[in-house]
C-alpha cells in the first residue's frame, strides 16, 4: 500500500521484541493497523473492535482487501468488489451483447442482463430442435464443443 506499512508488516514478520512492536503499531488508525496485522499474519496486533480476523477484513475497503490478498498469497478474487468495479463488468458485459446482436432489455441493471442471457437460451435452445428436426431426434448434436 505504501512504503511505511510495507516496512512495519516486513519488520513485523521477521520478529521483534515488544516494545519495538508497540511503537510500530501504536502510530496506526485503524484501517491501517487491520492491514498490517492481516498481511504480516499477526491478529493478536488486529485493534480491540476489530479482535475477529473477519470483522478486520471487512473493515478494510477492496485495495486494502487484495493487499491483504497479495501479502498471504490468496487469490485476489477474494477481495470485494466494488460497485464501481460491478457497474464497470456490467458495463461491459452490455456492450458484449450489443456486439452480439443480442436485442436489448427493457429491465435495468442485472435483470436486463439476465432478460438477456434468457434470449440467448432460448434461441441455443430453439435451434437445437430446429437441428435435431432437420437430422433425426437420435443423433447427437454439438454446440461450442458441448453436446
Amino acid at each position: 500500500m505504501n512504503a511505511r506499512l510495507e516496512h512495519i508488516i516486513a519488520t513485523l514478520r521477521r520478529g521483534v521484541g515488544p516494545a519495538e512492536e508497540a511503537d510500530l503499531v501504536g502510530v496506526l488508525s485503524t484501517g491501517e493497523r487491520c492491514f498490517v496485522a492481516l498481511c504480516a499474519r499477526r491478529p493478536d496486533l488486529l485493534p480491540a473492535a476489530y479482535a475477529n480476523p473477519v470483522e478486520a477484513w471487512h473493515r478494510l475497503d477492496s485495495d486494502w482487501q487484495r493487499g491483504v490478498c497479495r501479502h498471504n498469497d490468496w487469490p485476489e478474487s477474494w477481495a470485494s468488489t466494488t460497485r464501481l468495479e460491478i457497474a464497470v463488468d456490467l458495463h461491459r458485459l452490455r456492450m458484449a451483447l450489443d456486439a452480439a446482436g443480442i436485442p436489448a432489455s427493457t429491465l435495468s441493471g442485472v435483470d436486463a442482463i439476465a432478460e438477456r442471457l434468457q434470449y440467448l437460451i432460448e434461441e441455443r435452445d430453439g435451434l437445437r430442435l430446429q437441428i435435431e428436426g432437420a437430422f433425426g431426434k437420435g443423433r447427437s448434436v454439438r454446440f461450442a464443443g458441448r453436446p
